[in-house]
């Protein structure tokens, strides 16, 4: 191989490389625009009816099971919105609008940072009257609980409204 006849072509894929990766934005950075066309109620459809799918751990699917960002994941895909995210935090990081607890709506998620984690580590889906439908940890199935129990409150991060009808 003659290294003259070589530098230009390295020249061209290194220029080629530079832009394309030069130009990306990282999926942390990219807010989330888009908003379910539905209410939280019609979210919620989708939710109730995998009440009872047993806890996998990394579980995306009923025939699998679900983890809590698996189940989430699973309705609002359900429900029209393609996540790139897959964790709780990368979705509680997602960009959308964020809500308080006093301000919470059916369908809005809620994220919570339990144990000594530095960043949130669970999340589900807010269905009224200060409940919230999730996939809780090992041995347990998709189930709704009680937001205003002292192990929720103390573990609560926040939530997000994800439905626009919501």
């Amino acid at each position: 191989m003659n290294f003259h006849r070589m530098t230009p072509r390295f020249a061209v894929l290194l220029l080629t490389v530079l832009t394309l990766f030069g130009c990306a934005t990282t999926r942390a950075s990219m807010p989330h625009a888009a908003l379910l066309h539905v209410t939280g109620e019609e979210m919620l459809i989708s939710a109730y009816g995998l009440m009872g799918t047993p806890y996998t751990p990394g579980g995306t699917s009923p025939s699998e099971g679900f983890d809590c960002s698996g189940f989430v994941r699973y309705v609002l895909l359900e429900n029209g919105l393609s996540l790139p995210e897959r964790s709780s935090d990368e979705m509680y990081r997602a960009g959308w609008q964020p809500v308080s607890r006093e301000a919470l709506k059916p369908g809005d998620l809620v994220f919570f940072q339990i144990g000594r984690q530095s960043r949130v580590n669970h999340v589900g889906i807010y269905v009224g009257d200060g409940q919230f439908i999730h996939a809780p940890a090992r041995g347990g199935a998709v189930r709704v609980e009680n937001l205003s129990l002292p192990y929720w409150q103390a573990a609560w991060s926040g939530a997000r409204r994800v439905a626009a009808g919501g």
